[in-house]
């Protein structure tokens, strides 16, 4: 009897270390992701220029100006989270093919961007608010238009700068989540099955370590955006951020405003046979907000 109770105590112990131990690692992980190197640009069909400029803390950030001749409009394009520029090459072939200036960056602490910790959309919102006063400096943008289209994490931040800059005048995302909890607790699903509720929250916890203590929350932000327009793309089987964020998203922002489920679609992804609608509503949108 006592050799039972002693085995399912020590049992209990082991198990609550592996799942502190996972859970830290996974906290670590995602405030300091592995470097994703972007390097020299090596494609001929997107005319990029190699940019720098300072995030609104002053860190350097690294990323590629893509002028359009006789440009529409602009718009700089937010990757999601362990990624870097790259991530948005197909979104800004599109848009640049269409007659859009584009900028594409990396985040602090990702690609080849300075910084040391990744705080999952709380500082990249001075990243971005750096590279709109960089774009707006140039003289290509004289009388144009500017929107912000990001995916994932690069969402959330698209969506919560915006409610802060009137200078935006259109904001699109795919994948972005309504807050970081509901972020971290589908990613703590894929960790640790049933025992999300307790790793999520503790994952929270410990990554609060290297956070700022405010809220990340696109939820609360995006009522502040209208009138200027939103649309909300998501994959109907996205199994890291759930389409529900869209949900929620879209009930919370004022008009205007388009959301976009895209049924046989994952994270950040397209399915082959949805993505001409993907770009029809892409192109649509930027065309009527910026034009």
């Amino acid at each position: 009897m006592h050799t039972t109770i002693a085995k399912s105590a020590l049992l209990t112990l082991v198990s609550g270390c592996i799942i502190t131990a996972g859970t830290w690692l996974f906290a670590y992980y995602a405030t300091h992701p592995p470097r994703r190197r972007v390097g020299a640009w090596r494609g001929d069909d997107l005319p990029v220029q190699d940019v720098c400029f300072p995030s609104s803390d002053g860190l350097l950030l690294r990323g590629w100006f893509a002028p359009a001749p006789e440009a529409k409009g602009a718009v700089i394009l937010c990757h999601g989270h362990p990624a870097n520029r790259t991530e948005m090459l197909p979104e800004a072939r599109l848009l640049h093919d269409a007659g859009f200036h584009v900028l594409l960056f990396d985040f602090r602490a990702m690609g080849d961007s300075e910084g040391k910790v990744c705080t999952l959309g709380a500082n990249e919102i001075l990243d971005l608010t750096g590279a709109i006063d960089f774009l707006l400096s140039r003289e290509e943008m004289q009388g144009l238009k500017l929107g912000v289209f990001g995916l994932s994490m690069g969402g959330a931040v698209s969506l919560m700068t915006t409610a802060l800059d009137a200078r935006i005048h259109a904001v699109a995302t795919h994948g972005a989540f309504a807050t970081l909890e509901n972020a971290i607790h589908s990613r703590a699903t894929l960790f640790s099955g049933p025992f999300a509720p307790i790793t999520g929250a503790l994952a929270h916890r410990i990554g609060r370590h290297w956070i700022p203590e405010q809220d990340i929350t696109p939820y609360s932000a995006i009522s502040q955006i209208s009138p200027r327009p939103v649309l909300l793309l998501h994959g109907g089987r996205d199994n890291i951020i759930s389409s529900y964020n869209a949900e929620l998203l879209f009930y919370e922002a004022e008009e205007p405003k388009q959301m976009v489920i895209l049924p046989k679609s994952y994270h950040v992804s397209v399915d082959a046979s949805e993505q001409e609608v993907y770009n029809r509503h892409v192109l649509d949108f930027f065309t009527q907000a910026l034009t």
